[in-house]
């Protein structure tokens, strides 16, 4: 027998493997990997939590933010007669600091406008603003610093297939007058000082509209003004209308004023043409504003003699009308 069991323990192979045991054996291993991890993740996590303890203790800061002064002039506003308009640009000028300003801004094919504000009134404000567009005079300018209200002035076409275009202010001091009590004020014979002034300027392009707006008709004369009697009146609506003229037969004096409304009737000028020539002298158009005093701007002549009037503008009207009324008096 014990041969027998000998050789059979020669030929037969290893033992088998107990299989509930390998599994907890591995069972095993896998918890001890498991438990390690574990205090490794927790150990981690607390590091985290200590690293990011100072600033989570310490109180925020106080950061301020510089941030440029916000313009007196909207980006965009909408004109009474419903014409939009968008800014272009900002600048600010200073007396007696600037001698000048210039702004040159891109053209995209629409009509331009500037606009100033005074950062403050003065009782004898004595500066006024020169207004050039690509060197080329735009009367009459901006008048001194009387209110801080926003001034607007339409500028005149841009050169043809300009890309750009330079609008210029320049400030000009007016002499105070020498006055003496009792005996009234002459010319001063002293150079001008500017006085300190300031003012915002901002440039505008407005949209043409798609249909043609035409103001309410001017404010109609006085019957009288300043010793004068109206004997007729003649109106009409610009770029329609675009001369008027009137005849006095009598030796004595005679007088014509002019009235508008409209956005851009600022900028109609009247040549006055005397028995077919012209005479050289041109006036502007006064606007008579609800509130305000007969703005008289008499033009006088002395008859016999036929007075012509002929109207043209730097401004193309783009469909914004102006109407004008010619009061002849005598």
């Amino acid at each position: 027998m014990s041969e027998l069991r000998d050789l059979l323990d020669e030929h037969a192979g290893p033992s088998p493997v107990n299989p509930a045991r390998l599994a907890g054996v591995m069972t095993r291993v896998r918890r001890r990997r498991v438990r390690r991890a574990a205090v490794l993740s927790g150990t981690a996590g607390v590091a985290a939590v200590l690293l990011a303890l100072p600033y989570i203790l310490t109180p925020a800061r106080n950061t301020e933010i510089a941030t440029a002064p916000a313009s007196p002039f909207p980006e965009r506003y909408t004109a009474d007669d419903g014409v939009e308009y968008s800014r272009l640009e900002t600048a600010r000028l200073a007396v007696p600091e600037d001698r000048k300003l210039s702004i040159t801004v891109a053209l995209s094919g629409r009509p331009l406008e500037v606009a100033v504000k005074c950062r403050e009134t003065a009782r004898d404000a004595r500066v006024s603003l020169a207004v050039t567009l690509d060197r080329r005079p735009v009367p009459p300018g901006f008048p001194p610093c009387t209110t801080t209200e926003m001034l607007r002035w339409p500028l005149p076409d841009t050169r043809p297939g300009a890309a750009t275009a330079t609008i210029t202010l320049t400030p000009q001091a007016h002499a105070m007058p020498n006055c003496t009590p009792g005996k009234g004020c002459k010319p001063s014979t002293a150079p001008p000082t500017p006085d300190p002034t300031a003012w915002d300027i901002a440039v505008y392009e407005w949209t043409p509209p798609a249909e043609p707006i035409i103001p309410g008709p001017p404010r109609a004369f006085p019957s009288t003004a300043g010793g004068w009697q109206l004997v007729r009146t003649d109106s009409g609506v610009y770029p329609r209308d675009k001369e008027v003229s009137f005849t006095s037969t009598g030796k004595g004096r005679f007088g014509f004023d002019k009235l508008c409304s409209g956005a851009l009737s600022r900028q109609l000028r009247f040549r006055v043409f005397r028995n077919g020539r012209d005479t050289g002298s041109s006036g502007d158009c006064a606007v008579w504003e609800k509130g305000q005093t007969y703005p008289m701007a008499m033009s006088v002549e002395r008859g016999p003699a036929r007075i012509t009037l002929k109207l043209e503008s730097a401004v193309s009207p783009n469909n914004r009308f102006i109407r004008w009324s010619v009061g002849w008096f005598e």
